[in-house]
């Protein structure tokens, strides 16, 4: 299956929430180690204030 595959029938909506969801090499759960799950969030909050990601989470 090729990526654009995954695309079809989606669309970007202005103002919308979506669901978002992650993967990690060898689906490692990434919020077990208190250490990685918080460079996670940090990189969410570092994201958020350059414009590139708005959440809803009450960092």
């Amino acid at each position: 299956m090729a990526y654009d595959d995954l695309r079809k029938g989606r669309a970007s909506v202005p103002g919308q929430i979506y669901f978002i969801t992650t993967v990690t090499a060898n689906r490692e759960p990434s919020f077990r180690c208190l250490y990685t799950g918080r460079l996670i969030v940090d990189e969410m909050r570092r994201s958020e204030i350059e414009g590139r990601l708005s959440t809803l989470a009450g960092y």
